[in-house]
């Protein structure tokens, strides 16, 4: 589990229906490291530049389309064998509290359904105990 893993689709399904969360040809990474530190970056491809070259100067759309179409974290997780799964705590995320309700106090869990490539399904919190 440890080390740093290129992401290679980001897929939500949802009542039978399966759609590209952020694009056809998401870029993004995710470390986990020794130390049980985790940090995480998913873009669109298609993110737009910003006409001024400057972010702070983004216009509604551009600022809107930068947030719509990338997510980063950082926080803690533990893995459990016997469950096959990593539950992440973040800290701290350019989604805030939007992302997940109390992430620091419960987590949430991914289950890993098979070796290399890493394949990761979320859990959602009803699925939880």
């Amino acid at each position: 589990m440890v080390g740093t893993w290129t992401l290679v689709s980001i897929t939500l399904e949802q009542d039978g229906k399966k759609t590209d969360f952020y694009g056809p040809n998401p870029q993004g990474q995710v470390t986990y490291a020794p130390n049980g530190r985790v940090s995480l970056i998913i873009t669109r491809l298609d993110l737009p530049k910003f006409g001024s070259n400057n972010r702070e100067a983004g216009t509604t759309e551009e600022n809107k389309a930068v947030v719509q179409g990338s997510i980063a974290y950082f926080g803690t997780y533990s893995v459990s064998e016997t469950d096959k799964t990593i539950t992440t705590h973040i800290e701290s995320s350019t989604r805030g509290k939007v992302l997940y309700p109390d992430p620091v106090s419960t987590g949430y869990t991914h289950t890993f359904l098979n070796g290399l490539p890493l394949l990761l399904r979320m859990t959602k919190a009803a699925e939880k105990n």
